[in-house]
């Protein structure tokens, strides 16, 4: 048995080694969607791995202004007073699933995964800031990123808290989804990767997602020569099963990882090959900036250190091995249940 988990692990980090390459060369950021993650077990097991290795490099851990103040970190959506306020969108807790509140609405057509994807660029545009090849006015533009995205997401939110004299009812998010999801499952036709969209409340950037089974079934046939491998994907991109998982948006929590270009400073001082570090004749690692979030795509801070107080923590760390990290949160996830069918999503990171 022993044996047997050894080489499900390595299949998985083989795996993912291939997604972390392809993420770096399309300048690309990855996201773990972890489905009822605000219940389930296996979130927290997540976030519990997550602090450890963050105090494991402690020396990357760091208290980002920039992302704190992308999203304000008290609760919106609750009063009157609010509608006037941003966010309108609460930072903490989870959708409430018989609720008509717009920002109930939001958050069940995707809207977390928007703020997650904005913290995401954020992080992105610091990074580049670090590329050896970068001039000054890149770097002044990369600068504003973080207003622009916090522009983006403050807009949004006005628009809900906005009251609609005279309009129709919001459509439910079923029947939305259901639309877009009719769209892609054409556009395939003639975009091989179109059905694999996932939707978000904001639509921009596309992002494509795999399921955990898809995972375990690609790591243990990479060369796709089990038909059953090809069926299971056609299953688990069929509309009715995804529409199934839509429905958990609002519920999801969230890990997110960014990861420098090939030009920036820590990999050319580390005698990186291209965006990976060698570490033996064989063996690549990515480097990446982790950050995890709640079910309303609010970051969530690491303590740090645990003996003192909530303005020590830091909310975003560097692991050295983003694709080794993936294959343990896979199988954290999978150990727990619950939410063991995540989603891996892939979405331009600028």
């Amino acid at each position: 048995m022993a044996e047997d988990e050894g080489e499900r692990q390595a299949q998985l980090r083989r795996w993912f080694d291939a997604r972390c390459g392809a993420a770096t060369e399309r300048k690309q950021s990855m996201i773990v969607a972890i489905p009822d993650g605000a219940a389930a077990s296996g979130a927290s097991e997540v976030l519990l791995f997550l602090q450890k290795e963050a105090a494991k490099h402690a020396e990357s851990a760091v208290r980002s202004l920039v992302l704190d103040q992308l999203v304000a970190p008290h609760q919106g959506g609750v009063t009157a007073k609010v509608h006037e306020e941003y966010p309108h969108v609460p930072c903490v807790g989870q959708v409430v699933e018989d609720s008509d509140a717009p920002w109930c609405w939001a958050l069940k057509m995707g809207y977390a995964r928007d703020r997650v994807i904005a913290c995401a660029r954020v992080k992105a545009a610091e990074l580049a800031r670090g590329n050896l090849g970068a001039c000054d006015e890149e770097r002044a533009e990369l600068a504003d990123v973080a207003r622009r995205e916090r522009d983006v997401l403050r807009r949004a939110e006005t628009d809900l808290a906005r009251p609609r004299v005279g309009q129709p009812p919001r459509t439910p998010p079923s029947l939305e989804i259901n639309t877009k999801r009719i769209k892609w499952a054409r556009a395939s036709a003639d975009l091989s990767d179109a059905h694999r969209q996932q939707p978000t409340y904001l639509g921009s950037p596309v992002v494509l997602g795999w399921t955990a089974r898809e995972i375990d079934a690609w790591a243990a046939d990479p060369e796709l020569t089990n038909p059953a491998t090809l069926e299971l994907a056609a299953k688990e991109t069929a509309r009715e099963e995804a529409l199934k998982r839509d429905a958990k948006m609002g519920t999801e929590t969230f890990v997110s990882l960014v990861f420098p270009d090939a030009d920036h400073r820590w990999l050319r001082a580390a005698g990186a090959t291209g965006a990976a570090i060698q570490t033996d004749e064989r063996a690549l690692q990515f480097p990446a900036v982790v950050t995890f979030h709640n079910a309303t795509g609010a970051l969530h801070a690491f303590p740090w250190p645990v003996d003192k107080g909530p303005e020590d923590a830091r909310n975003a760390y560097v692991t050295a091995d983003a694709a080794g990290l993936l294959a343990e949160v896979h199988t954290l996830i999978a150990r727990e249940g619950g939410g063991s069918n995540y989603l891996l999503l892939e979405h331009s990171a600028l």
